[in-house]
């Protein structure tokens, strides 16, 4: 029979059939069994999402980006604005100059009195009137004059004074169905406010006036639409008075 190998000095003899000891590292778990947690960041179930990397982009709500994008916008608008407003008044004091040592420059008064009527200022208004006015004793003839001068006067209140300057515009320019549409717009507009049977007729007139000029003019179209459902309702109104 063959001799067994004598074990080294120091070697500790294994029994047959006895368990392999574990190695000195880390320790055996059991077949089927979780292993301990990794030191690092702590294990996460399967399926769940992990916390966002410390290194990706943090996302900004919609109504943050609208906002600081309306806000843009305005900056930007009140910028233009300005400028705007800048470049109107160096406008302005170059036409006043102009005016003051012309007695008969029409067009730089023409001018003028229209960057003042965009004004809400009330003496800047009236200036514009003067300025009008010294502009048609230039040429009363000037069509435009009378129109700008009637719109002017109306926005201001003086509704007889405007009715006057779009009379002497109708003298010179009669067969103008933008005119005549401008004069029923107007007339509608003081009817709505006061209510006088006069000045609805007033408006049914000029609009149709300004229709036979230009039947495929739109506004006029759409105003005659809204003067008929008026006469209709008058007319509901007196049958069911009786």
């Amino acid at each position: 029979s063959m001799r067994s190998r004598p074990a080294a000095p120091g070697a500790v003899r294994r029994v047959p059939g006895a368990v392999r000891p574990a190695s000195s590292g880390a320790p055996r778990r059991a077949p089927g069994t979780a292993g301990p947690p990794s030191s690092g960041a702590p294990r996460r179930a399967p399926g769940t999402a992990g916390p966002p990397s410390s290194d990706a982009p943090r996302r900004v709500p919609g109504a943050v980006r609208f906002a600081a994008l309306l806000l843009s916008l305005l900056s930007l608008f009140a910028l233009v604005a300005g400028a705007f407003d800048t470049e109107t008044s160096r406008r302005i004091v170059e036409l006043r100059r102009a005016v003051g040592a012309d007695r008969v420059d029409l067009e730089s008064r023409r001018e003028l009195a229209g960057l003042l009527a965009e004004s809400g200022d009330v003496e800047e208004r009236r200036e514009a009137v003067e300025l009008l006015s010294e502009a048609l004793l230039i040429d009363q003839t000037d069509v435009d004059l009378w129109i700008r001068l009637a719109r002017l006067q109306n926005r201001r209140g003086f509704q007889r004074e405007a009715r006057l300057a779009y009379a002497r515009a109708l003298e010179m320019a009669p067969d103008s169905p933008d005119l005549w549409s401008e004069l029923a717009s107007h007339e509608l507009a003081r009817f709505q406010h006061y209510q006088r049977d006069d000045l609805f007729e007033n408006a049914v007139r000029h609009n149709r006036r300004s229709l036979e000029l230009d039947p495929g003019a739109v506004d006029a179209i759409s105003r005659a639409a809204r003067l008929a459902a008026r006469v209709v309702q008058v007319r509901e109104r007196a049958v069911r008075a009786i």
